[in-house]
């Protein structure tokens, strides 16, 4: 089957180690037989504990019936 994605981002940096995000997400755009159509609005922020590190968190509600009701993430990123 044929299947597609979306994904509209709006991001704000709030100074030079804090940014966050609004994202409206189609990670999986197909016919009802197909599994269909999945969309969330996703809010999150990062944040630069320095240079190499970057710890961020997410949170991501389901807009349709077929998505997650709710989904938290957590991350840690270095750089080496």
């Amino acid at each position: 089957y044929t299947a597609g994605i979306f994904g509209a981002v709006l991001g704000k940096a709030w100074n030079e180690r804090v940014r966050s995000f609004v994202e409206v997400a189609l990670p999986q755009v197909a016919n009802s037989e197909d599994g269909g159509t999945v969309a969330l609005l996703d809010v999150g922020s990062a944040w630069l504990l320095s240079n190499d590190v970057q710890l961020d968190a997410v949170y991501s509600r389901g807009l349709n019936d077929r998505s997650p009701d709710h989904a938290l993430g957590v991350g840690l990123s270095f750089r080496f």
